[in-house]
């Protein structure tokens, strides 16, 4: 249960979108703005996902 927050973690921190991380993946870079955009709205369902992981968690040490 824990490692899916871990994973979840370690995503948010990782920096998805660098010149570096594309050209690994054989990606073109894009515009900075851009990749600032993707990376915030890809931490941002990550936190999404941490927080229902946490209402199902909690729902069902109250079961």
């Amino acid at each position: 249960m824990n490692e899916i927050l871990e994973k979840l973690s370690r995503f948010k921190k990782k920096d998805k979108f660098s010149d570096s991380e594309l050209d690994k993946r054989g990606l073109n870079p894009s515009d900075v703005e851009l990749c600032s955009k993707m990376e915030g709205l890809f931490n941002d369902c990550a936190d999404s996902l941490i927080l229902l992981r946490a209402i199902k968690t909690s729902a069902q040490i109250k079961i």
